[in-house]
């Protein structure tokens, strides 16, 4: 009988042993996942991790058994176009966070399935996550007052509709920034093709549609993982000060949940390039495209060389892309343009998908300017979808609210039937055939 205690005893150990490791692995496993070190820092998980919703951004957020984040107007828009510049980085009292994030850390790959068959899902073995630069960015509250009189009309009037329709608008207070290295383990049957088009799925899946560096690795490049809003700030209005019982500065957004960002429609990773000369707008643009196209780094000098002339003599005399000569260009480019007309915000979220990024002209009858429309954003009421470009006149970034951009397109238009001209209108729409 004693003995039989004895190895009653002696299981009851090694099974309290075992369970205790199961535990403390499954805990171990919790404390270092990206969501729970978020969490504890009162930041919520964004998925996928994006460049869009920067402090400042105005946002409305619907809950739900996952929880989802609507941009409303971006930060530029919201704010003005400076309004980065007063961004502050974390103190040092953050350090222990960021030695916690900067690490490697595993992804559940059930997310898969939405957009690979069953057999193509189980070929990906795992994948690897490692962050590295992490940062918190924070707008101070000053810089909000401060700022919010160059809020635009258009973000104004998308925020008073949401409002008017029962939803609570919110705004980002601070965001944790990172850049991101995915390592994909394949199954070595996966031929090429499939591998090729399956890491495109996944870096825009993971990343918005950042940057392939190597057959199984994907760049991303200053996303946001996490954020915290704040209520107060979002309702605050131009020319007014925050309303009653506003002291509590609530935010909207669970710490314990992951927000879905709905705002991408499509993009397009693009390497922007800065005209050199006042009046090479046009061929920045074609030498951003076909770069886009061939996947390589041209530069303008050498797509010259290999177009000819006249378009040598148009670039290097510095005068400008002639509006009767656009055809010809287009002719031998191999290049398509639509009529001119005014269209839908599906119209060009179809162009993006199935041509690639758009060279897009505008004008106010006196002087014209050509940029490359990469990504659309937003929902499908096109109030709150925002048009990202790059611009060569900066060879930077642009977004811009599609109605403002509507504005733009059409204003040489309006100057045209204004003074009751004969001349015919501008192609302002090229893509690839």
């Amino acid at each position: 009988m004693r003995r039989n205690k004895l190895i009653i005893k002696i299981v009851a150990v090694i099974v309290f042993l075992i369970m205790s490791t199961i535990v403390c692995k499954i805990y171990f496993s919790d404390n270092t996942s990206l969501s729970y070190i978020l969490e504890e820092s009162d930041f919520s998980q964004t998925s996928p991790p994006n460049n869009l919703i920067a402090p400042g951004t105005i946002a409305l957020v619907e809950e739900g058994k996952k929880g989802v984040l609507k941009i409303i107007c971006p930060c530029e828009n919201a704010l003005g176009d400076s309004i980065r510049n007063y961004f502050i980085k974390s103190p040092s009292a953050d350090i222990n966070l960021f030695s916690q994030l900067e690490g490697d850390f595993s992804l559940d790959l059930s997310f898969m399935n939405k957009f690979t068959s069953e057999s193509k899902s189980s070929i990906v073995k795992k994948i690897t996550l490692k962050l590295s630069n992490v940062k918190i960015l924070e707008l101070p509250d000053d810089a909000v007052f401060k700022n919010i009189k160059y809020r635009s009309p258009y973000c104004t009037q998308a925020i008073n509709k949401r409002l008017a329709s029962g939803k609570r608008v919110t705004m980002i207070k601070r965001v944790i920034q990172a850049d991101a290295e995915y390592i994909v383990d394949f199954e070595d049957r996966l031929s090429q093709s499939d591998t090729l088009n399956l890491m495109k799925n996944l870096a825009l899946e993971l990343t918005g549609g950042s940057s392939i560096k190597e057959k199984n690795i994907i760049i991303g490049k200053n996303l946001f993982w996490g954020v915290d809003d704040d209520i107060a700030l979002g309702n605050l209005k131009p020319n007014e000060l925050p309303s009653i019982g506003s002291k509590n500065r609530p935010r909207l957004t669970q710490i314990n949940k992951a927000y879905k960002v709905e705002y991408e429609k499509v993009s397009h990773s693009v390497s922007p390039i800065k005209q050199p000369s006042a009046m090479s707008c046009w061929i920045a643009t074609y030498t951003m495209m076909l770069s886009w196209k061939e996947q390589k780094n041209y530069k303008i000098e050498d797509v010259l060389d290999n177009l000819g002339e006249p378009w040598k003599s148009y670039y290097y005399d510095d005068t400008g892309l002639p509006a009767k000569a656009v055809k010809d260009f287009l002719l031998q480019t191999n290049l398509n343009f639509e009529p001119p007309a005014s269209y839908t915000l599906e119209s060009y979220i179809n162009w993006l998908k199935e041509t690639g990024p758009l060279w897009i002209i505008s004008g106010d009858g006196l002087s014209s300017h050509a940029k490359l429309l990469v990504g659309i954003y937003g929902d499908n009421s096109g109030d709150i979808s925002i048009f990202e470009f790059i611009d060569p006149e900066t060879g930077k970034i642009q977004r811009m609210e599609m109605m403002k951009f509507i504005s733009e397109y059409e204003k040489e238009v309006r100057f045209l039937n204004r003074v009751d001209s004969d001349i015919p209108y501008r192609i302002q729409i090229i893509h690839f055939k």
